[in-house]
C-alpha cells in the first residue's frame, strides 16, 4: 500500500512538472510564431502575461480536477472498489480539505489583523487630535507657566487668623521665659 502512495506522489510531482514545462514551451512557440522574423526576446510584460495565463490555465485545470475528484470520491463510496485513480482521488480530496481549512484560518487571521489595524488607526487619529488640542492649550496658557502654581489670594479672615497665631506664639515664648522653663514648643 505504501508503494502505491509513493507512486501516486511521484506521479503527481511528475505531472505538475510536465504540465508546467508544456505551458512554458507552448508560450515560447507562440512567441516564435508571432515574431518569426525576429529573435525571440521575452520582455517583462510578456513574461508577466505568460505567468498570469499559466495561472489561469492551472486554475481551470484545478477546477476540472476538483470536479472529477468529487465525482470519483462519491463513486468510491458506492462501489467499494479501489484503483490507482481512486487513490489519487482520495489523496487530492484530502489535500483539498486541508487547503480549504488552511484558507479559512488565513482569512480569519487576515480579518483579525485588519480589525486590529483599524483600531490602531482610529487610536492614532484620536492621539493626533488630542495632541493638537494640547498644543493649542499650551499656546494659550503657556505664558503663565506650569512650574510655579499660582497662590490663591488671602482673604481677610485668613490674615486675621495668621495675626492671632503670631500673637499666641509670642505669648507662649514670653511665658516660657517668665517661668524659666527650657521647653521650647
Amino acid at each position: 500500500m505504501e508503494d502505491k502512495w509513493e507512486r501516486v506522489c511521484a506521479l503527481e510531482r511528475e505531472h505538475v512538472d510536465l504540465y508546467t514545462q508544456l505551458l512554458r514551451v507552448l508560450d515560447e512557440l507562440h512567441l516564435e510564431r508571432s515574431n518569426s522574423n525576429h529573435k525571440v526576446i521575452i520582455k517583462d510584460e510578456q513574461e508577466n502575461l505568460m505567468k498570469v495565463r499559466r495561472q489561469m490555465q492551472c486554475g481551470l485545470e484545478e477546477s476540472a480536477a476538483i470536479l472529477r475528484t468529487l465525482q470519483r470520491v462519491n463513486q468510491l463510496d458506492k462501489d467499494g472498489e479501489r484503483s490507482l485513480e481512486d487513490l489519487v482521488a482520495e489523496r487530492l480530496n484530502s489535500l483539498m480539505e486541508r487547503h480549504y481549512s488552511t484558507e479559512t484560518e488565513c482569512m480569519q487571521i487576515i480579518n483579525a489583523r485588519l480589525d486590529v489595524s483599524t483600531k490602531i488607526f482610529d487610536e492614532q487619529k484620536k492621539f493626533m487630535k488630542l495632541r493638537e488640542e494640547l498644543q493649542e492649550l499650551d499656546k494659550l496658557y503657556g505664558d503663565q507657566g506650569l512650574d510655579a502654581p499660582a497662590k490663591p489670594a488671602k482673604t481677610a479672615e485668613q490674615e486675621q487668623l495668621e495675626r492671632e497665631n503670631e500673637t499666641l506664639r509670642e505669648l507662649l515664648v514670653a511665658l516660657q521665659v517668665y517661668s524659666g522653663s527650657g521647653v521650647v514648643l
